[in-house]
């Protein structure tokens, strides 16, 4: 069996609702900035370099989890919140702020999904009341939803600003918790 050197995970997000493969080509060449967010590749690198998709198969593989990937994907949902104020603040067309709001729900809800996946992957103790959390985030979101249709922009302003606050507690509190027992040699796959 191979030993892996390497494990490397990006996120991109399709926007299009085209889904990643070579027909996609012509539709992702339209909208690079669009379609670059919310795909989750999963690839290991063999002592050979021999790049390998990951799988259910060989995601045990790696004893303890690169949790750079998360941090980066908490930077890519950060600045999607600090763009849809922007948007707002900056007063842009209702489709713009509804294309950016669509990207971070998207885009968070995959992020969740992968961490819950580590979670599980890695028997996390306290899984069930990290998973709750995203849920209350994620119903967060929904009011940032309501907030935006109803057109107050000072309400959409400051339930930004707020969610903004909370999922900054999260990663804070809730992720750099699950970091540190991914980190900490505790990781035991399931």
């Amino acid at each position: 069996m191979p030993t892996y050197s390497e494990m490397r995970h990006t996120s991109s997000v399709w926007l299009t609702g085209v889904p990643p493969g070579p027909e996609a080509s012509a539709a992702r060449g339209r909208d690079k900035y669009l379609t670059a967010r919310v795909r989750i590749d999963y690839t290991a690198r063999s002592t050979n370099n021999q790049a390998t998709p990951m799988s259910s198969k060989t995601a045990d593989l790696s004893p303890v989890p690169d949790t750079s990937v998360m941090q980066a994907e908490h930077d890519v949902q950060i600045k999607l919140l600090s763009a849809f104020g922007d948007a707002v603040r900056r007063q842009r067309s209702t489709e713009q702020r509804e294309e950016i709001f669509k990207q971070l729900m998207d885009y968070t809800s995959v992020h969740f999904l992968s961490e819950q996946l580590l979670m599980r992957m890695y028997a996390y103790p306290d899984y069930e009341q990290h998973e709750q959390r995203h849920t209350q985030l994620m119903e967060r979101i929904g009011t940032l939803q309501e907030s935006l249709a109803d057109g107050d922009r000072e309400q959409t302003l400051t339930t930004v600003q707020h969610l903004r606050d909370a999922i900054l507690g999260h990663i804070e509190q809730d992720d750099a918790a699950l970091a540190h027992y991914l980190q900490g040699g505790r990781a035991t796959h399931r």
